[in-house]
């Protein structure tokens, strides 16, 4: 005979109940931690577009900041102070706009393309060819907004322009 202890093991209906609840648990973590993070990304994507008005300055060849961050859609309106006077020419937008020294030159337009754009600068006095011809398309018929002086038709004579900086459209 013995006495004594006996060995008690958990039944297998008990220990099935705890896998199950332990499991239970550890999906309603994972549910909550993926809504979560889909609302977060949701979040992020559907920003409105912005009205932003952005101080640069052309000191020499470079522009301070020398690359502008926007959205897509967002209405930009740079406020370009240079050191001395000439054409600043916004490529893949093909607009240009005057400066003239030490004056604060207002340059709009709403950043409708995505991507990476080249912004250069024509000095005052260098030979380049004309920009006043109207471009075809709907900007020609003045549904941008843009003033007929302030489109380019660069051609590509490129010779006497400066790379100065660029512009990064990024989606919405």
């Amino acid at each position: 005979m013995t006495y004594g202890t006996t060995k008690m093991t958990p039944s297998k209906e008990l220990v099935t109940m705890k896998l199950w609840q332990i499991l239970k648990e550890a999906n309603h973590l994972l549910l909550g931690a993926f809504l979560a993070l889909t609302f977060a990304v949701a979040g992020c994507g559907t920003s409105e577009p912005k009205e932003l008005e952005i101080v640069v300055k052309l000191e020499g060849d470079k522009l301070s900041p020398e690359t502008i961050h926007v959205r897509k859609g967002d209405t930009i309106t740079l406020k370009i102070e240079p050191d001395r006077p000439g054409r600043i020419h916004l490529h893949g937008y093909d607009l240009e706009k005057y400066l003239e020294a030490g004056l604060i030159t207002e340059f709009g337009f709403v950043a409708d393309a995505t991507g990476r754009f080249r912004i250069t600068f024509h000095a005052a006095g260098e030979k380049h060819p004309s920009h006043n011809e109207k471009q075809p398309g709907p900007d020609s018929a003045g549904q941008s907004g843009i003033p007929e002086s302030d489109r380019g038709s660069h051609e590509d004579d490129q010779r006497e322009e400066v790379d100065i900086g660029f512009l990064e459209v990024r989606p919405q």
